[in-house]
């Protein structure tokens, strides 16, 4: 099964966090599983003209096709407190500075806020040569 086909079926219909969550319990790489909790995530918050972007160890696993893991996923956000209700949703307990689900052996760590809610924005920045 291709990883295209495997994502329309995954995200078919209207699927409820349960239902999301109880599919992600089933799936045996763990890399796949935090990139569909991750795309779920983001659905979720584009739902709610939200952004969320992946950084941090999580997004240098997901580079390297997980040559590199991690130990939880980092993100950074446009809106913080949406990103926790989606978290909360799934199950996810805010546990000192991470939200874990004990269940699902996974961890978001939100560390930080980003201002760019639109991802096709960007930054210059220059430095002085000498």
């Amino acid at each position: 099964m291709s990883v295209k086909r495997s994502l329309s079926k995954t995200y078919a219909g209207d699927l409820t966090s349960k239902s999301f969550i109880s599919m992600l319990r089933r799936e045996p790489n763990d890399l796949r599983k935090k990139m569909l909790l991750l795309g779920y995530v983001t659905s979720q918050l584009e739902k709610k003209k939200q952004s969320i972007f992946l950084v941090g160890g999580q997004a240098v696993e997901t580079y390297t096709a997980g040559q590199f893991p991690t130990g939880d996923i980092d993100v950074t956000t446009s809106d913080s407190a949406t990103t926790q209700k989606v978290l909360k949703s799934l199950g996810f307990e805010e546990i000192g500075m991470i939200w874990l689900n004990k269940p699902l052996g996974i961890a978001f760590h939100i560390v930080g806020y980003s201002a760019l809610k639109d991802p096709v924005q960007s930054a210059s920045v220059r430095t002085k040569q000498e």
